[in-house]
């Protein structure tokens, strides 16, 4: 048996510019003894080239809901509480903890950290790295149903906002309406009851509503406008196969937040670029719940 002078790991990190000037040498004028190693070591660098060329721009995007620490580490605790005076019905569940973006807990997050840079370095995540490959999530990764129930929402959530939300002319059906009005128009055409929130004091004005589709029938979409005209949505729609799920919130690639209480999804888009949804994710959440009932 011919004992080779280098192992795969050397030759890996020959390939990946990962050795000492001094070793490079030693491995290069080996690889030009030994023709059957240098082809493999030529397929390694083709094909770290075709993988930067596709998946090169995954770097600049943002990490997939499937792949944040705090979906990876399940165990992490929810580290705050609603408001006490929160109590009417409709939002009981809230008064279960709510987790804040803020903190998290590290040493969770390690071994979360450890198995994205596992799945990189044996090649599993590159397909979750960009938003467009999220169907391949469930071929290698196991989704929890919260997870796949919030990334149907977010994914709902843009599209109404791309297709309504931006509209110029006519977001909504139902125009300058009295948030009373709104509400009972919405739910004699989704058939349940919608919560038309007061988020003037967040400083986003009711345009007004409509009916928008949805995977379990229809859903209500609402619009707001800012001062200077940027737009905010708000979409509601039920779940298929709902359970005792948390309510806390997450901030989708997108982006958008989305959150489950009960049997309804809820989920928010806007106009405002850049990290402006993220930055205001939890104003806008408490928002939501502490503004006046319609």
């Amino acid at each position: 048996m011919v004992m080779r002078p280098f192992s795969d790991v050397d030759l890996h990190a020959f390939v990946d510019d990962q050795v000492n000037p001094e070793r490079r040498a030693m491995i290069a004028s080996y690889l030009k003894t030994a023709p059957d190693e240098a082809a493999r070591v030529e397929s390694w660098r083709r094909q770290n080239e075709a993988i930067r060329t596709v998946f090169g721009s995954a770097a600049s995007e943002p990490v997939p809901l499937w792949l944040t620490i705090g979906q990876v580490a399940s165990g992490r605790e929810r580290a705050s509480t609603r408001p006490d005076h929160a109590s009417d019905s409709k939002s009981s569940a809230l008064r279960q903890r709510i987790s804040s973006p803020h903190r998290q807990d590290w040493s969770k997050g390690w071994t979360a950290c450890a198995c994205v840079v596992l799945a990189f370095g044996t090649g599993l995540a590159v397909p979750y790295a960009a938003p467009q490959w999220a169907h391949a999530v469930e071929r290698f990764l196991p989704v929890s149903p919260r997870v796949e129930q919030l990334h149907r929402l977010s994914t709902r959530t843009a599209e109404a906002q791309t297709t309504y939300g931006t509209d110029p002319d006519h977001p909504v059906e139902i125009l300058d309406a009295p948030a009373g009005s709104l509400a009972t128009w919405l739910k004699r055409h989704v058939g349940f009851s919608v919560r038309v929130p007061d988020l003037k004091r967040a400083g986003w004005t009711l345009r007004g509503g409509r009916v928008v589709p949805d995977d379990a029938g229809r859903a209500a979409l609402m619009v707001y406008e800012n001062a200077v005209g940027d737009r905010l949505s708000l979409r509601i729609g039920r779940i298929n196969n709902p359970a005792p799920f948390d309510t806390s919130y997450e901030v989708t690639p997108g982006p958008t937040l989305v959150w489950m209480d009960g049997p309804l999804g809820f989920g928010i888009a806007s106009s405002k670029e850049g990290s402006w949804l993220a930055d205001n994710a939890r104003d806008l959440y408490r928002a939501v719940y502490d503004s006046p009932e319609s």
